[in-house]
């Protein structure tokens, strides 16, 4: 990573109703409310009513965030029913991912529904959306089944980003190639 500010704490789209579907809550902007540790060097993270990109107040969504065993989610810690409803939540959010040094390539490599799918990365990015409705080229791995991980790769290196817990859970891999200017000297 060479731009760690890039990265944020987590992403959620919470719709203000029929209204106003595209809400966003980036992370970085919010005010940590606890942080708590365990005997394990674990650590929760909780944000307590979150503020969003549009909304004239707080949005009544709590995050939380576990750092040390993976864990991530949003909870309603009052026992009352959400007023809104979180559509999605991008955790881990990375913000930038660029290839091993002297790599001549990048890949990810994902779960299939009867075989592995791979596509390029870097110094091509494959897309597999259409133009509408997207601010950048994107990639999103949601196979039938869901592919639980992925496996970003060069020849010589790779990261991989999973899920751990053993539940069936709905998600998908959401990549995008933003606008960006790389300065080599040399």
């Amino acid at each position: 990573m060479t731009a760690p500010s890039l990265a944020c704490r987590f992403r959620l789209l919470v719709p203000l109703g029929e209204e106003r579907r595209n809400n966003p809550v980036f992370g970085e902007k919010q005010q940590v409310s606890s942080l708590t540790t365990d005997e394990q060097s674990r650590a929760t993270f909780v944000w307590t009513d979150v503020v969003s990109e549009v909304a004239e107040s707080s949005v009544d969504v709590d995050a939380h965030r576990h750092v040390g065993d993976a864990r991530g989610g949003l909870r309603d810690d009052g026992g009352e029913p959400l007023i809104y409803v979180v559509e999605n939540v991008y955790i881990p959010y990375l913000g930038d991912i660029t290839p091993p040094p002297g790599a001549a390539w990048m890949k990810i490599f994902a779960m299939g529904y009867a075989d592995p799918t791979q596509a390029e990365l870097w110094p091509k990015f494959a897309e597999n959306r259409g133009y509408y409705g997207t601010d950048f080229p994107m990639r999103i791995e949601n196979g039938i089944p869901a592919s639980p991980f992925i496996l970003l790769r060069s020849a010589e290196r790779g990261l991989y980003i999973g899920v751990r817990s053993a539940e069936v859970t709905p998600l998908g891999w959401h990549i995008e190639l933003a606008s960006g200017v790389r300065e080599q000297h040399g």
